[in-house]
């Protein structure tokens, strides 16, 4: 615990931290200013079972080393005296990263000086690092606050204001939106500087340059965008605005922060301030963080207020990709910041830059061989093989849906010539089961069943009949391996085979609102309906289920036919 005072510390201000000052500063040593409990409380994930054991502590290792404390417990706003780790701001996620506390092994009250002397070779080597890991920092009101996660159950913070830290960022993430920020700037400041405008901006061939509204950041696995104030931004375009972008990284811009008064960011006195830069609001009170690219000052591409981090120089970025544009309707939160042509549509521009770009072509270059291998093809033919692949499967699903109706035609003769159950006055039931395989659509199957025996008149109140069409809507299993003793394995047997299961009780309303339930019953299944249609699903369809099912419709009309007598 450090001997300053509580009221001594103070927190470096967000716009002037270690991480804004040196983006590639990776780790800094630093003083805690606060540790307070913080509100919100994770919802801990659960599996489903109750773990055993008591609460659990943070976990120290000696010599240096650190591990994470884990998850799942309360969470701290840690203040620090200064960060390497940036809150969210500008478009640009927050870092992420983690907290080390080190701490001599504490010695007995009781030991000797001469003990205390030799101990203090030893607590060189016994030195305790505990390690808090950071989820989140917010930017609150001009302070970096790092949101920390203890252990579940944990009592001990073993962090307190005036403790020396050491917090170490996520580099690999940084370095990422390092990337993409600093493209994001690179692309929206050559956007003003194409040579023409997109068709029904200001006409084609104007030197009017095309304003960046605003832009995103996506995950690492995906692309970035940002949005152009124009509603028609070519390919063309795009091609030109990627190969500048490209130009300038093999250029090599520096790019470098400054530091300037509200004043004169907001009245355009800082040199080479983009016109386009929003003025700052009320609550920001300086010094105010300006980003330049340029060779020289009079070689300069960009200047812009900015809060984010960013790489040191345009060659960093290694490449830049712009991918595609998409035309998308413009919202309240993208209106122009200063007198350009302002659209109802706007053009997103998605783009990579960094090691994405590796990435995403490692990527696409794997799925490549994937596929030329799957469909026999070169990386030229994939496209054409794939078309006459969809063609045939086109051709395919005409045919079945042909076989289909003369199938359903040939079911309609089989059912009506089926005997009916009992005497020659009882309720008739027709009953049909199709197994696993036979249909990818047992609904709209069921239908086109339904509707033959309709329009053949063969499900009428007067001949008291209905259709009851049973299909397996998985492989079917016997059961085994399971368990469950000498009952469970006699049941089974004289299941025979279970699967999953489609049902579907169709004819005349009065019927079907008896015999529907029935069956659903009997399966053990879940459905409804109205009118003359009940349908639902079952898990336990077998050959004895099908026949408890008949049984239990046959019974459900014959009372009901005894009430309407």
């Amino acid at each position: 615990m450090s001997a300053v005072t509580t009221s001594e510390l103070k927190p470096t201000p967000c716009g002037e931290l270690a991480c804004q000052k040196d983006s590639y500063l990776k780790r800094l040593t630093t003083t805690v200013v606060s540790c307070e409990p913080r509100a919100e409380i994770p919802e801990a994930k659960s599996s489903g079972k109750k773990k055993k054991g008591g609460a659990a502590s943070p976990t120290s290792t000696s010599s240096g080393d650190s591990k994470p404390l884990g998850g799942g417990g309360p969470l701290l706003n840690v203040v620090l005296g200064d960060t390497v780790l940036f809150p969210e701001g500008g478009g640009q996620p927050c870092d992420k990263g983690y907290l080390t506390v080190k701490a001599a092994a504490a010695l007995p009250p009781s030991t000797t000086a001469a003990a205390v002397a030799a101990a203090a070779v030893i607590t060189m080597t016994t030195t305790t690092t505990t390690r808090f890991e950071c989820t989140k920092v917010e930017n609150v009101n001009g302070v970096a606050v790092h949101v920390i996660q203890l252990p579940k159950g944990a009592l001990d913070v073993g962090l307190a204001p005036g403790d020396q830290v050491e917090v170490v960022v996520d580099w690999p993430r940084r370095w990422d939106h390092m990337a993409q920020h600093s493209a994001q700037h690179l692309v929206t400041a050559l956007a003003l500087r194409l040579s023409t405008c997109g068709a029904g901006d200001t006409g084609a061939g104007s030197k009017v340059g095309i304003e960046t509204l605003s832009w995103n950041l996506g995950e690492a696995a995906s692309s970035s965008f940002l949005e152009l104030d124009t509603p028609n931004f070519s390919d063309e375009q795009r091609k030109e605005l990627e190969a500048i972008a490209n130009d300038a990284v093999v250029e090599g811009f520096s790019v470098l922060p400054s530091w300037h008064s509200v004043e004169d960011v907001n009245s355009g006195a800082v040199d080479g301030l983009r016109k386009s830069s929003k003025a700052l609001p009320e609550s920001v009170t300086g010094p105010v963080r300006v980003l330049s690219m340029l060779k020289s000052p009079t070689n300069r591409l960009d200047t812009n207020t900015c809060c984010g981090t960013h790489v040191a120089n345009t060659a960093h970025l290694q490449a830049v990709k712009l991918l595609k544009v998409e035309k998308v309707k413009k919202g309240s939160n993208n209106k122009p910041s200063c007198k350009t042509p302002s659209f109802k549509f706007l053009s997103q521009v998605h783009f990579v830059a960094g090691q994405r770009v590796l990435n995403m072509l490692g990527n696409s270059f794997a799925r490549e061989q994937a596929l030329t291998q799957k469909l026999s093809a070169g990386p030229n033919e994939v496209l054409a093989r794939v078309d006459d692949l969809a063609l045939k499967a086109k051709a395919a699903e005409k045919s079945v849906q042909a076989l289909s109706l003369e199938l359903v035609a040939l079911l309609a003769d089989s059912l009506l010539a089926q005997q009916p159950l009992g005497g020659s006055g009882a309720v008739k039931a027709l009953t049909c089961h199709r197994p696993f395989g036979s249909t990818d659509n047992p609904s709209e199957f069921g239908k086109a069943l339904a509707t033959e025996l309709d329009q053949r008149q063969a499900l009428t109140l007067q001949q008291g009949r209905v259709l009851l069409l049973t299909i397996a809507t998985a492989a079917p299993t016997t059961g085994g391996g399971g368990g469950g003793g000498e009952e469970a394995a006699a049941a089974v047997a004289a299941a025979g085979e279970v699967s999953e299961g489609f049902f579907l009780v169709a004819g005349p309303p009065e019927l079907v609102a008896v015999a529907g339930p029935a069956v659903a019953d009997a399966l053990s299944g879940r459905g409804g309906g109205k009118g003359d249609r009940f349908q639902g699903k079952c898990s336990t369809l077998s050959e004895s289920s099908r026949e408890n099912a008949l049984h239990a419709a046959q019974a459900a009309m014959t009372a009901a036919s005894s009430n309407r007598k």
